[in-house]
């Protein structure tokens, strides 16, 4: 069952982040469907007497695979957890296509304890 989790650290919910995380998540689904959960965590850290900085952090479970962790930080003031949010999913997307290659190549040499699925 695939399941996805978006958590706001000191940062007021919003449901227009959330659902464009869901459709990144569901656009990372189209590159690779056996994602089994995807958690992402939005959060900002203000720092003594300094402008904060946005963080999106990414975590892809993948079965039998250890999982993708992706951290993106962004200490831009205005639109800063947007862009935070972009550049840790196209991190994301590139490690998982990055995995998969590494996955088939596995799979071309003739390894077996490679998933099944691809």
């Amino acid at each position: 069952m695939q399941q996805n989790k978006v958590t706001f650290l000191n940062l007021p919910k919003s449901e227009y982040i959330e659902k464009e995380v869901e459709k990144k998540i569901e656009m990372l689904k189209t590159i690779f469907e056996p994602i089994m959960k995807c958690d992402v965590t939005l959060s900002y850290r203000r720092f003594h007497n300094k402008l904060g900085h946005y963080q999106a952090e990414i975590l892809i479970a993948i079965p039998n695979q250890a999982s993708i962790i992706c951290r993106i930080s962004n200490n831009r003031t205005v639109r800063g957890i947007y862009i935070a949010v972009r550049d840790a999913f196209t991190t994301a997307e590139h490690l998982l296509k990055k995995r998969i290659q590494h996955l088939r190549h596995f799979k071309h040499d003739g390894i077996t304890d490679v998933d099944s699925t691809l």
